[in-house]
């Protein structure tokens, strides 16, 4: 019995000891799961900087950052008629902001135009409101017009900086005209990178039906080259292709649209690390071109790009690919040989979804480049 009692004892004793050992890598495990997916988190979104204390951005690459201006805490309106004129104006470039904007009412996209906010940002770095854009009637019809949309959990301050590394990069390259930011709510709204990526896709994709009437409200007669990045890519592709096809439900209810309708716009698209499905732009793009022959189309392509890569379990474990990680069906690059280009930027940009890296590449900034010449040919 004695014998028995201590082997019995020895054996708890043992089933304990494993238990805890157990419980000890268990812990470890799940402190290196934690940090593995954050680091991942941090890698494949590193849009999301939103919480990086000020004092550690350099002022000199991020010069709103110092100054804490954002789009939800600027001054007054400036009345009508202090707006001026566009000569006398000083502003690096202009802000349409639909932040305040919920989702539902971009569903009615004539709705909509009417809550968009505008702002100017000037070479100093502040940012004041405007009360209405009329500015878009006093562009010379010469200038060339960009309207660039950001990416994913992008707050109102980095938008600023985003747009003011864009501009930068366009005087480096000899690109002249007036630059347009557009401004929607990609901020962080749930938790979990799957499902807030999959609201924002959603968000990205109901902006472009404002875009598209904006754009074609002030009737356009000057070039217009829309740039994309990451999810933004959704909303100028789909934009350009509302306005070709006559899709957009404000397009028939704005003034001038039966004009309008023989017209094929002309557009310069680049895509910048586009988050969309590259089925989707197939057939995005070919009926684009069969309304507007005159499209042109830049992609970038990145088969390192982290976040570009994970976007295939988006939606499913085995979902479509990112445009900007596979690049255009083979079939596409031959049928459309002479409206669009595809831009390896592997090698240039790397293991990274970062927009600085992506706006350094040599192969990107010569497509602007080459797209600001053919503007400015008469």
């Amino acid at each position: 019995m004695k014998v028995a009692r201590n082997n019995t004892l020895a054996a708890i004793a043992a089933v304990l000891t494993i238990f805890a050992g157990w419980t000890v890598d268990a812990g470890t495990t799940a402190q290196v799961r934690e940090k593995s997916l954050h680091d991942v988190s941090a890698e494949a979104y590193p849009e999301h900087t939103a919480t990086l204390p000020i004092q550690e951005v350099g002022s000199d690459a991020y010069p709103f950052r110092d100054r804490t201006v954002t789009l939800s805490s600027l001054p007054t309106p400036l009345k009508p008629g202090e707006n001026g004129n566009t000569s006398d104006r000083t502003y690096r470039f202009l802000v349409i902001d639909t932040r305040s904007i919920p989702t539902g009412t971009l569903k009615n996209p004539p709705e909509a135009l009417t809550d968009l906010r505008f702002f100017a940002a000037d070479e100093s770095g502040m940012v004041r409101r405007l009360t209405t854009d009329d500015w878009v009637e006093d562009i010379e019809k010469e200038q060339p017009l960009w309207v660039v949309v950001h990416g994913n959990r992008v707050d109102s301050g980095e938008t600023l900086a985003f747009m003011t590394a864009f501009c930068r990069m366009c005087r480096q390259v000899g690109l002249n005209g007036v630059f347009v930011l557009w401004s929607w709510p990609s901020g962080v709204v749930v938790r979990g990178i799957a499902r807030d990526s999959r609201l924002k896709a959603v968000r990205a994709d109901l902006e472009s039906s404002v875009l598209a009437s904006w754009l074609a409200s002030h009737l356009l007669q000057r070039p217009v080259s829309l740039v994309g990045y990451s999810f933004g890519a959704r909303t100028v592709m789909q934009a350009a292709w509302q306005i070709a096809t006559q899709k957009s439900v404000a397009l028939s209810d704005l003034p001038g649209s039966d004009a309008r309708s023989h017209d094929s716009p002309a557009f310069t698209l680049f895509l910048v690390a586009p988050a969309m499905d590259t089925a989707t732009f197939d057939r995005t793009i070919r009926e684009t071109l069969e309304a507007s022959p005159s499209l042109k189309v830049f992609v970038t392509v990145n088969k390192a790009d982290p976040a570009l890569r994970w976007y295939r379990h988006l939606w499913s474990c085995h979902g479509p690919s990112a445009l900007g990680w596979q690049g255009p069906f083979y079939r596409t690059q031959k049928d459309l040989v002479d409206s669009l280009e595809v831009l390896d930027v592997t090698r240039q940009v790397g293991h990274t979804h970062r927009w600085e890296a992506y706006l350094s590449a040599p192969t990107l900034r010569r497509a602007f480049q080459k797209t600001g010449e053919s503007l400015s040919t008469p």
